[in-house]
């Protein structure tokens, strides 16, 4: 079998930081959790509702 013949994985979704803070009570938003989406292509995440 070919490796182009295997299905591939779906990427993991990074979640807005609002859902990370809320996950971790009192904890700070890092860096790259509140940094602007450099993202060359379309991107998933909901910058607006952040």
């Amino acid at each position: 079998m070919e490796m182009e013949d295997l299905p591939r994985p779906k990427p993991e979704r990074t979640p807005a930081p609002a859902a990370v803070a809320e996950s971790r009570p009192g904890a700070a938003l890092s860096t790259a959790e509140l940094a602007e989406c450099t993202c060359p292509d379309f991107c998933e995440r909901d910058h607006a509702n952040e």
